[in-house]
């Protein structure tokens, strides 16, 4: 008995177990697997062997290829949540959505039987199976419980509340479903240290027609007045109406965290790669996101690798260094809720673009006044009881920006005249900067050593040590009370000889920022 089969990644741990707990021969590959000619090339001649052959089409072009390969009399099963696949069947239509009826409900013993269920009905072997068994489309989980919790009072009479913040967690049901839960896991055991947390597994949109609950639906069911954040591991859509998110997530009316899940490449893929995110990850997974208010896109969790024998995996493990850093995230949120706002340190970042004529760019945004933005929402947060003297509007803003050179030296604007103009939040010396720079990771260290010199800089190829007063690193920018404003440090040169030709990120888009960049971050984090 051989089954094969090209299908998507969900799916694939638990197909693969039911076979090998059943002692079959079975070969798959992921749709995602099969875009690659060669994988693709090598897993065709599998077909002339195979007794079933399972499909979950998808809408790359090679299933055009497969298709017009499949030998005569090879059964062909279609499975997935829609009917695209029914053409390609060459079983009877009962048996096909039968098989995806398993599918759709998922879970170990669901797709242990369509195996079986498909071995007695399609090949007439004489083996027992138990039809589809309805499971639930959302609820809470919890690691250490042995049962799905439909509502919070149910949750929180087992889990008891252990302290005064309590954070959501919303994943998708398939996560659950094919028990992918290592990064879900380490996630909900981190977050535990400090706060509650409550767990919510659904389908994302919902479907009416399997009665499953819209996200929607799921916020007002579990999350809506009972959580300080949302930790959302779910691409942004909630419902199938764009309006309807929208006003869920503002009903909702919490800061909202928006990890990432690298689907289909490894831990070290993901290192290696200098992109980091493919386009599709940035546009799906940040770029989306940050248009609904959602922040700190940071990779959670990546595709375990696959097996040593070559076998492809699509489980994924947890990447413990980041899902704390969403932690550390997360109690910052949840520290400044509870300080008053006469006591919250806020500080704005202005758009800097040096290589363009500094003067001319400071804090410009496509198609937006950012220097008016910014003065309006200080005015506001003056209202709401935040300590700050905030500028007029967005001319004073800007005025006062440069007549107190309140940014990077510049051809025209030399370190000496920023201090001296009034430009200067903070003069830091060795004993501040030193183990800043030194808990970096020693392979950056080496880095800006190579690019930049020895810190706190040095002139290097032409290029100029940066905003260092009498040995000092300068942080620009202007103090409105608790408030600052300020221009972003320079990304890639240093010094007041910025005339374009010593711009090094312009060569070499991997190098490291200058020292005076992290130092710049550091200071708001750990002084401001």
């Amino acid at each position: 008995m051989n089954i094969t089969g090209i299908i998507w990644g969900g799916e694939l741990p638990l197909l693969t177990m039911a076979c090998s707990s059943q002692g079959l021969s079975h070969t798959f590959i992921t749709s995602t697997a099969a875009r690659n000619p060669d994988t693709l090339h090598n897993f065709i001649p599998q077909l002339n062997t195979a007794d079933l052959f399972i499909i979950h089409p998808s809408n790359d072009s090679f299933w055009d290829d497969i298709i017009a390969q499949i030998p005569d009399g090879l059964p062909v099963i279609p499975i997935g949540f829609d009917q695209e696949g029914l053409s390609a069947s060459t079983v009877p239509v009962k048996v096909a959505l039968t098989a995806s009826a398993y599918y759709i409900y998922g879970g170990e013993k669901n797709l242990d039987n369509l195996i079986r269920y498909l071995r007695a009905e399609v090949l007439h072997e004489n083996v027992p199976y138990d039809p589809p068994e309805p499971t639930v489309w959302d609820g809470i989980y919890h690691p250490d419980a042995s049962e799905i919790f439909k509502t919070p009072k149910e949750y929180f009479s087992w889990r008891r509340k252990r302290h005064d913040s309590t954070i959501g967690i919303l994943f998708y049901r398939l996560y659950w479903a094919n028990r992918d839960l290592a990064v879900i896991d380490t996630l909900i055991r981190t977050i535990e240290q400090d706060h509650d947390v409550i767990p919510v597994f659904c389908i994302g949109t919902g479907d009416a027609d399997l009665g499953a609950r819209s996200g929607e639906e799921i916020l007002h069911s579990y999350f809506i007045n009972r959580i300080d954040l949302l930790i959302n591991l779910q691409s942004v859509t909630l419902s199938r109406n764009i309006r309807e998110t929208v006003d869920g997530l503002k009903t909702l009316n919490v800061p909202i965290i928006h990890p990432i899940i690298i689907y289909n490449r490894t831990k070290n893929d993901w290192e290696q790669d200098s992109a980091g995110l493919t386009a599709s990850e940035v546009g799906w997974a940040v770029v989306v996101p940050e248009f609904l208010g959602m922040t700190s896109m940071i990779p959670v969790g990546a595709k375990s690798p696959d097996e040593p024998a070559g076998e492809e995996t699509e489980w994924h493990d947890p990447i413990p260094e980041r899902i704390n850093r969403v932690c550390s995230l997360v109690n910052g949120w949840i520290r400044l809720k509870k300080k008053p706002p006469a006591k919250r340190k806020i500080a704005f970042i202005l758009n800097n673009s040096p290589c363009a004529s500094i003067e001319a760019t400071v804090g410009t945004a496509a198609h937006l006044d950012a220097l008016e933005s910014v003065a309006r929402i200080l005015q506001e947060m003056k209202k709401a009881g935040y300590q700050v003297n905030p500028p007029a509007d967005g001319k004073e803003l800007i005025t006062t920006i440069l007549n107190k050179k309140a940014l990077s030296e510049f051809r025209w604007t030399s370190v000496t005249e920023t201090v001296t103009k009034g430009g200067a939040l903070a003069l830091l010396g060795r004993e501040t900067w030193e183990p800043w720079i030194a808990g970096l990771p020693l392979k950056l260290q080496n880095q800006l050593r190579e690019t930049w010199g020895n810190p706190p800089g040095e002139e290097k190829d032409g290029v100029p040590a940066g905003m260092i007063y009498e040995g000092k690193l300068v942080i620009t920018g202007l103090s409105y009370g608790n408030i600052l404003v300020m221009t972003q440090p320079k990304r890639g040169c240093a010094g007041s000889r910025c005339d374009g030709q010593v711009c090094k990120i312009l060569h070499d888009p991997e190098i490291p920022p200058p020292y005076h960049y992290f130092v710049t971050y550091q200071y708001l984090v750990k002084e401001f």
